[in-house]
């Protein structure tokens, strides 16, 4: 490779370099909805209130989760003793 392609390889990895530095302060800000953490919000036997949802919504909304996937679970657990 001549000193010319590495020069202009350098001068194009410097422009990449630069961009993605302006990116990454504006993504840090700001976050990409596709970045933002999701959970699973499961409820056991039907155990649900509108008050308890209103608490865990408030407290995700706190938290900028982006995303839950609720389930209702009728599966028998053991307790252990």
């Amino acid at each position: 490779m001549s000193k010319c392609g590495i020069l202009m390889a350098a001068a194009g990895l410097w422009l990449a370099v630069a961009a993605t530095a302006g990116d990454l302060k504006k993504d840090f800000q700001k976050p990409p909805e596709a970045t933002k953490p999701r959970c699973y919000w499961y409820w056991m036997y039907g155990q649900v209130s509108r008050e308890g949802i209103t608490r865990d919504l408030e407290a995700m909304s706190v938290s900028a989760s982006a995303k839950a996937t609720s389930a209702s679970s009728r599966a028998a657990t053991r307790s252990r003793r």
